[in-house]
């Protein structure tokens, strides 16, 4: 299948996706993550994402939060 095609390492999937957060961590913005079940749902890459979460989770002040309640947090602070 195409969406095979250019698969990639998890350490280097790990790398890409911790250096976004790292930028959006900086300067206060939202990391968000979306995992395709064809792609993510591999043992190896779910392991990579177990990692993922555990690095993110290691910063202080990081809030995890389905995209209902991101809104509803923004919409509040625009208040």
């Amino acid at each position: 299948p195409v969406y095979l095609a250019g698969m990639a390492s998890p350490g280097k999937v790990f790398d890409i996706w911790a250096a976004e957060f790292d930028g959006a961590y900086e300067n206060q913005g939202a990391f968000v993550l979306t995992c395709h079940p064809q792609i993510i749902g591999r043992w190896h890459r779910l392991k990579m994402l177990d990692r993922l979460l555990e690095y993110i989770g290691g910063y202080p002040d990081v809030w995890f939060a389905t995209c209902s309640e991101a809104v509803t947090h923004w919409h509040g602070r625009m208040r």
